[in-house]
């Protein structure tokens, strides 16, 4: 509800959401693994885990599909702004899932979590 509110008030078009939302599955495939890999049980604090997990996946694709819109607007082609974006917003999108990384890791040693 709040990703879709977010969306109308950045004057998304329709075909952009599914491009944007399609990541948000893989969150859960990527978090269920992590719990088998590390055998923890999937609480309560995993689940706002996930969901914040979510958002920072939503906002890089926001990111991501902006940066394409505004690019197209210069008359190239589509691989080449597609190649120039994931160029551009490869290197904050690795340090995003860096720092979500090293944050559950000390997290996921705390005895209270």
């Amino acid at each position: 509800m709040a990703v879709d509110n977010s969306l109308k008030q950045a004057d998304w078009k329709g075909a952009d959401k599914p491009d944007i939302l399609t990541p948000i599955p893989l969150t859960l495939v990527g978090s269920v693994i992590g719990h088998i890999i590390f055998q923890a049980p999937f609480t309560a604090t995993s689940m706002i885990g996930f969901i914040a997990l979510a958002g920072i996946i939503v906002r890089n694709s926001i990111l991501l599909v902006d940066f394409i819109r505004h690019s197209q607007g210069d008359g190239r082609s589509l691989r080449e702004v597609l190649l120039e974006a994931g160029t551009i917003r490869f290197k904050p999108i690795v340090l995003t899932a860096a720092a979500a990384m090293i944050c559950a890791a000390v997290i996921l040693t705390d005895p209270i979590f």
